[in-house]
């Protein structure tokens, strides 16, 4: 499939976002995750002709949920099928989930982009919850000078990172990089721009990070899902001791982005 931006090839295109002229394949991608939203886009869709040029619809749903079951029937020469042709965030996992880290890395930097203009949509308490998780963490790991003198000069390199270094695990890994991007990708793009740390401060929070699960990966000799959850607890010890309830898992996503950088388990 080689579908381009239709919105590059004319601005404001209707309907869809992206197109397939070859294969006659349309894509429209949109957080709103509603009945409505479908049936409006089928609606603009007939109405400008666009299957003359576009035989098949699709939607993906910048979401966790698919929107309800309600019946929604399209014209007949459009081909659509509402239990194959929409697919969430949660359908997007089952198919990331084999594919190589370069990709997973490739594709976890566009869903992040698209995931950030679903702000304000969560309910704001459980919002807050992640958020105020991660900042703690950030301000935490930023502040920390507890450093070692060792100099770390490891370029990113995901892939060999997981898929070879730590080979046996790297399904596992995967998985729970991808299984929690989800939820808390947004929280993390939303305390980075509010943060906007400096330079000084994000070489201490790497370098903090890089000490430590260098020395939890030697304590576990090597296994890093036992030093994954072990470098978690510690953190989440660490951003606990004023007695604030933290979300656990928020920090887990932190550290594997943080792997994913090469910030967490250094060659």
């Amino acid at each position: 499939m080689n579908l381009v931006n239709l919105n590059v090839v004319k601005l404001n295109f209707p309907s869809v976002d992206l197109g397939d002229e070859k294969k006659q394949i349309s894509v429209q991608i949109t957080s709103e995750c509603t009945n409505k939203k479908i049936k409006e886009t089928i609606k603009k869709f007939d109405e400008h002709g666009l299957a003359k040029k576009f035989k098949s619809l699709r939607f993906t749903i910048i979401a966790s949920k698919k929107p309800s079951k309600a019946k929604i029937v399209a014209p007949k020469d459009i081909t659509f099928d509402p239990a194959n042709d929409i697919i969430c965030l949660a359908d997007l996992v089952k198919i990331i989930r084999p594919l190589s880290v370069k990709k997973i890395d490739e594709i976890l930097s566009v869903l992040k982009e698209e995931l950030d203009s679903q702000k304000g949509r969560k309910s704001e308490a459980v919002l807050a919850n992640e958020v105020e998780t991660i900042a703690d963490l950030v301000v935490f790991l930023s502040e920390n000078k507890e450093l070692d003198k060792k100099t770390w000069t490891e370029e990113p390199d995901p892939q060999k990172k997981i898929e070879h270094r730590f080979s046996s695990e790297a399904p596992f890994l995967k998985s729970q990089i991808v299984d929690l991007l989800p939820r808390y990708s947004l929280a993390r793009n939303e305390v980075d721009e509010k943060l906007s740390l400096d330079s000084v401060k994000i070489q201490f929070l790497r370098d903090f990070l890089r000490m430590k699960s260098d020395v939890l990966l030697t304590q576990a000799n090597g296994d890093p899902k036992k030093a994954l959850d072990n470098l978690t607890e510690h953190l989440a010890a660490e951003i606990g001791k004023n007695g604030k309830k933290h979300d656990y898992q928020a920090i887990r996503f932190y550290v594997l982005d943080e792997l994913i950088k090469c910030n967490v388990f250094p060659n």
